[in-house]
């Protein structure tokens, strides 16, 4: 529920049952249809509820009401401050080893004897090889949206795949000037006088 000042409350007062769920579901963001399926309407069909909702959304009391609460009005589209904050503490928090698992590839465990029936020499047998660090992608971070959303980049190139993350750093700073943790800045004005045609005038300057 929006909290409303007295003209707000009045206006509101003065709707149906109906008529107050589809304003409050209209200015929560809801497209028409959704917002009469969200309200008790009895209308069955989509074509009725269009028809249903227009009238009602046209009705000058409630036209009065919703354009009152203008400043509530939510926009699907648009990305509130608790979403900004939520998105940027996502990113934050997720470190490289939330993203990815990391091991040795390419060593393998000496056998007593080759082919030939030869014992082998344990090291002879590891200086042979050659180890490879690899890294995969945890199938846990795929199925989160914020750990996903922490992936800047991935590309391949002579070295192979690399994977680059969004900065924690920057996005606490981000999220530091959005929620106000910031000290105040301090801004100094320096002001000089200079002359004019209509004589002298003082001219302020931010430093």
């Amino acid at each position: 529920m929006f909290e409303m000042n007295e003209e707000q409350t009045a206006l509101f007062e003065k709707l149906t049952p109906l008529q107050k769920e589809i304003s409050l579901n209209s200015i929560s963001g809801m497209n028409n249809i959704d917002a009469y399926k969200a309200s008790k309407g009895k209308a069955k069909t989509e074509k009725a509820m269009e028809s249903s909702v227009s009238q009602i959304l046209s009705n000058h009391k409630v036209a009065a009401f919703i354009k009152s609460m203008a400043n509530h009005i939510v926009n699907p589209a648009i990305m509130t401050r608790n979403e900004m904050m939520e998105r940027l503490s996502g990113l934050a928090r997720t470190n490289m080893s939330d993203l990815i698992t990391w091991g040795v590839q390419g060593v393998l465990e000496p056998q007593d004897i080759n082919e030939d029936g030869e014992e082998l020499d344990p090291e002879d047998f590891m200086d042979n090889q050659e180890p490879q660090t690899v890294w995969v992608v945890k199938p846990s971070a795929l199925q989160d949206p914020t750990k996903v959303a922490s992936i800047a980049e991935v590309s391949a190139g002579k070295d192979g795949i690399k994977i680059k993350q969004h900065s924690p750093l920057a996005a606490m700073k981000q999220l530091a000037e959005l929620a106000g943790y910031e000290a105040p800045k301090q801004v100094e004005v320096t002001a000089k006088e200079e002359l004019t045609p209509w004589g002298a005038i003082t001219v302020a300057k931010d430093e």
